[in-house]
């Protein structure tokens, strides 16, 4: 099995304490990893520092400070708070995702079947702002699928849904993008998606990160 991503990760926000000292973190091809560990414990802080996101990291990963990191794999991020652009349609959010990526063997074909697949069909010319939550997560989600990312890092999903019916709007946006063969890290602090079944549970302890096959 071919491994994605290893790492010794020392990282520490601005001279304040260290969120993680030497804690390493090994991603294989084709798993499923389930990141848990409670409010405050790091798990955004490593998805952010894993993919760039923010950069102001003290410590180092590899060796190297977090600036200079350089990783060898594609990725996406989806935050529990979608990132979008949100005076602009969800058919623009799509065209600049596909801008991005180049258009690369995507027909259009192809392109509205991953529409439909999201339930994003009718709102093609809706602007993001006047979007439910669920379904700026589903724009998210299917930019994030046009993609296909070595890694998915997913933080905590479930984090602004505390009902049972919008627990379930979630688990339809897992069960359309279809996590099966994927690599990703799902991070939680409590419910896990139902359609996802992970191989191994890394649990945030101490500033290390502890692994366990599932």
């Amino acid at each position: 099995m071919s491994r994605l991503l290893s790492a010794d990760i020392s990282l520490s926000y601005y001279k304040g304490d260290y969120v993680f000292w030497h804690a390493k973190i090994e991603i294989e091809a084709g798993k499923i990893y389930k990141l848990v560990g409670e409010i405050g414990s790091g798990k955004t802080t490593l998805f952010e520092a894993l993919t760039l996101i923010n950069k102001e990291w003290q410590g180092d990963i590899c060796g190297a400070n977090p600036k200079d990191f350089k990783p060898q794999y594609s990725m996406s991020f989806l935050t529990s708070e979608p990132v979008l652009f949100e005076n602009r349609t969800v058919k623009a959010n799509i065209d600049y995702a596909l801008k991005v990526l180049g258009k690369k063997g995507i027909s259009n074909e192809y392109l509205e079947a991953v529409v439909s697949r999201f339930c994003l069909e009718e709102k093609l010319n809706a602007k993001v702002k006047k979007l439910s939550f669920f379904d700026k997560q589903r724009l998210a989600f299917l930019r994030a699928y046009l993609k296909n990312p070595d890694i998915v890092f997913v933080d905590d999903m479930f984090l602004n849904a505390p009902s049972e019916a919008e627990q379930d709007e979630i688990d339809k946006i897992f069960e359309a993008f279809d996590f099966a063969g994927r690599t990703a890290i799902v991070a939680t602090t409590g419910l896990f998606p139902k359609s996802v079944s992970p191989d191994y549970e890394l649990r945030i302890e101490n500033r290390s990160i502890v692994y366990k096959k599932l």
